[in-house]
């Protein structure tokens, strides 16, 4: 089973007709013949774009960083985007910038609850029909230990439980189209911390305890679940048959983002450059690839067995209804 509950019917529904759904790659450069006069460049691009311009991309944590980047490049290639922060005026500063480069649209919602990523989730279900790209890119490095409201670890909330909720949510818009991918942002990070982990307790021994909490460990086991969930999430879909959505997670690259500046300081790249996101939101994906992690551009291998992959998933389903 992907999901319990009171959408079961409508997922098994979906995932049924389209077992026999080939999955096609759409974001191929669209054949131009060569003109030989003075407007064939101008002519091209406006080609290009047109063809790539029905994609919908949703990007979690889009009002600055690497998400703001990813949004811009995603624009600029043709793409619709939705931007999404938990600041209003953020939120408006973000549209306000990027519109000049295609359509936005935007919400805002704090993804740290349930009924942030659920009120998300809605408003979008409510407003768009298809989405073909959900990059859940919004993430926490927590100096100190916070709790939610509902008593989670806010590292653990933001980075883990909201990108399962929102897919979860999302997904009967992702199985629309037949070229529609999930990415979720992991990290380098998700070696720190112990090397070996028990999921079933992870919150009490990682996530729940203030007097153990370590800020780097706690957002490096965070990233690592979020991969073993990517590979699992994939997994699942493949054992019925569903050739997509494609599902991948990465490193986003070291960024010289404010949450690297807190954490470790200036050590990475010009925001400028960060275009792993991006590379794996447009490239064409192998089918073999389907549920890996991607680190520099590249496949970097599994990061969990299937028994601790389906823990992970019945944890994950169980806190997605606590409030």
């Amino acid at each position: 089973m992907l999901w319990k509950g009171k959408k079961t019917n409508f997922f098994f529904g979906r995932l049924s007709s389209l077992r026999h759904v080939t999955l096609r790659h759409t974001f191929t450069r669209m054949q131009i013949s060569v003109l030989v006069f003075s407007f064939a460049a101008f002519f091209s691009l406006t080609m290009i774009r047109s063809s790539t311009a029905l994609s919908t991309a949703l990007i979690t944590g889009s009002t600055d960083g690497i998400g703001l980047h990813t949004a811009r490049k995603l624009l600029e290639s043709g793409h619709k985007v939705i931007v999404h922060g938990r600041n209003q005026q953020r939120v408006d500063a973000a549209v306000s910038d990027l519109s000049k480069y295609g359509e936005v649209s935007s919400y805002t919602a704090d993804l740290s609850s349930v009924s942030g990523c659920l009120s998300l989730a809605n408003a979008i279900k409510r407003d768009h029909s298809t989405l073909e790209i959900l990059i859940n890119n919004a993430g926490v490095f927590s100096p100190t230990f916070t709790t939610t409201p509902s008593g989670l670890e806010t590292t653990f909330a933001v980075n883990v439980l909201a990108p399962f909720i929102i897919t979860r949510e999302l997904l009967p818009l992702l199985l629309a189209t037949s070229s529609s991918r999930i990415i979720n942002v992991s990290s380098i990070s998700q070696n720190d911390g112990p090397s070996t982990i028990k999921v079933s307790t992870v919150l009490s021994s990682i996530f729940q305890d203030p007097s153990t909490y370590d800020k780097y460990s706690s957002y490096g086991i965070s990233k690592r679940l979020i991969a073993m969930y990517s590979q699992t999430l994939s997994r699942r879909l493949s054992s019925m048959g569903v050739p997509h959505p494609t599902v991948m997670s990465c490193d986003p690259g070291t960024v010289n983002t404010k949450m690297l500046s807190a954490g470790w300081g200036n050590c990475g790249i010009d925001i400028s450059l960060a275009n792993n996101e991006f590379m794996l939101a447009t490239k064409e994906i192998k089918g073999d690839d389907h549920g890996k992690y991607w680190y520099g551009g590249r496949v970097h291998g599994d990061c969990v067995r299937e028994e601790e992959g389906e823990e992970l998933w019945r944890l994950l389903e169980q806190l997605s209804t606590r409030e």
